[in-house]
């Protein structure tokens, strides 16, 4: 086999076309949370949004926290080839709020989902 089959090819098309990040998920137990380091690769794709979830899931990352503004940045941000690293998801613990009322007649409940 000759290494060449593996190389991009040279002509001018292949000048002009701009790199896209490889992106790499790994998962910080310290603050709990997933980041994405981007290293621009040429034989890395296009992502968008799907794709991007499909990738958390397939990962393990599926239930965690995302936010739809810092997945739109990262997305942009590999399709630029850019490289370097951010916060994706990360994981948020249920809440439950208790009120009672002063007359002890009545209890409220809010919960927030993790």
């Amino acid at each position: 086999m000759s290494s060449l089959a593996a190389e991009p090819p040279k002509d001018n098309a292949a000048e002009n076309q701009s790199l896209v990040s490889a992106v790499l998920l790994t998962f910080n137990p310290d603050n709990q949370s997933v980041l994405a380091t981007l290293e621009p690769s040429p034989t890395a794709h296009k992502i968008d949004l799907p794709l991007l979830q499909a990738l958390l899931q397939a990962q393990g990352y599926g239930e965690l926290y995302t936010s739809s503004s810092a997945m739109h940045e990262l997305i942009t941000q590999v399709n630029q080839g850019k490289a370097g690293s951010m916060t994706i998801a990360n994981r948020r613990d249920a809440e439950l709020e208790w009120v009672i009322k002063p007359d002890k007649m009545a209890v409220y409940l809010t919960a927030v989902p993790a």
